[in-house]
């Protein structure tokens, strides 16, 4: 704790992220892009049948947003 109170702990710097990161960063790159494919031909067959499922859309879209999210807050941290 420093001479006013506060604690200065926290303004240490982060160890530098570790080869494990860069793994997720790796896998989630390549789920993304599966997950892109299979939602491209998930709503080409629904579209060759005329017949959307709306809500299986949405709820695969949904899953790949959040592995997208991830991605960018990997990214984010990874040095360039």
């Amino acid at each position: 704790m420093s001479a006013n109170g506060s604690n200065t702990v926290g303004l240490s710097r982060p160890p530098a992220p570790g080869p494990e990161l860069r793994r997720r960063r790796d896998q989630l790159a390549k789920e993304i892009a599966e997950l892109h494919w299979n939602l491209g031909g998930l709503t080409y067959e629904m579209a060759i049948r005329d017949h959307f499922r709306l809500d299986v859309l949405v709820r695969r879209a949904a899953i790949l947003q959040e592995r997208e999210l991830e991605l960018v807050e990997i990214d984010r941290i990874l040095p360039p």
